[in-house]
């Protein structure tokens, strides 16, 4: 069944550059990734969820798993969110150190009673949402924002983390980026 979901890390590149970023993060911080919290804004089926769950302490997995919430985002189309929120959680059930949180990030994340080491940001893709991303994220995070997408594709995306946060520290070969606050 999962075939029939919008492929978000089909190629081994797209998973390596997930993996580059967590070990330039774990660099850049001089502490493991094993003893640190990542609160993830955008988890679709649990493809870069499962990388983290690899390498972090706990993941804070934020989606609200809702049918056409981002009309520019090719996989809110793709299948119905119903059915895309059972693979996740499917994948998850292996996974103790994960804790989905369901709902739309502009409402958890100020709810949130939790500092995070870093928050990965790849929920919707408008120019105001990842702004807001970054604005209500700011507050919760010790060393790091990062997020999905900085690339020629995704122009708002770009545009709200140079205003926001400057250029990345590092943007890797998915268009995964990094920067160290």
């Amino acid at each position: 069944m999962e075939n029939n979901f919008y492929p978000m890390r089909a190629s081994q590149d797209l998973v390596q550059g997930l993996i580059d970023l967590c070990n330039a993060f774990s660099y850049s911080v001089n502490k493991p990734t094993y003893e640190m919290t990542i609160c993830e804004i955008g988890s679709y089926v649990g493809e870069s969820t499962e990388i983290f769950a690899n390498r972090f302490r706990s993941v804070f997995a934020v989606d609200p798993w809702m049918d056409n919430y981002d009309p520019n985002d090719a996989a809110c189309h793709h299948a119905p969110f119903s059915e895309v929120e059972k693979a996740f959680d499917k994948r998850m059930s292996f996974y103790p150190n994960v804790v989905k949180v369901k709902g739309k990030s502009e409402d958890v994340i100020p709810q949130l009673q939790h500092k995070f080491d870093i928050i990965y940001i790849d929920g919707m893709h408008t120019y105001e949402a990842v702004r807001q991303d970054i604005i209500n994220s700011y507050s919760k995070v010790a060393y790091a924002l990062a997020g999905h997408d900085y690339s020629n594709d995704w122009p708002d995306v770009m545009k709200a983390v140079d205003e926001l946060l400057g250029k990345p520290n590092f943007v890797f070969k998915d268009s995964s980026w990094l920067k160290i606050l």
